[in-house]
């Protein structure tokens, strides 16, 4: 995911939606650095991480569709 601010800094957002050998829960996001002109990415130090909050305007697609929405629904016990 990417906004203006991190098009500007050559940093994206990455939410991690399933992982196979950890907690999904323990990096939720995480910001890495883009070099697109070598299609690379790299790691970015730990004070950038905590520069990006949870924006509401960088959601998952998926929870903004029908679908979704129906999903928000439903209570789950």
């Amino acid at each position: 995911m990417s906004n203006e601010e991190l098009e500007q800094l050559g940093q994206m957002k990455v939410k991690q939606l399933k992982n196979r050998y950890n907690d999904p829960a323990i990096n939720r996001s995480f910001i890495v650095g883009v070099d697109r002109a070598k299609m690379r990415l790299y790691d970015v130090e730990q004070s950038q991480q905590n520069l990006m909050k949870e924006d509401d305007d960088m959601s998952i697609p998926f929870d903004n569709s029908r679908a979704g929405e129906n999903l928000k629904k439903i209570q789950f016990s």
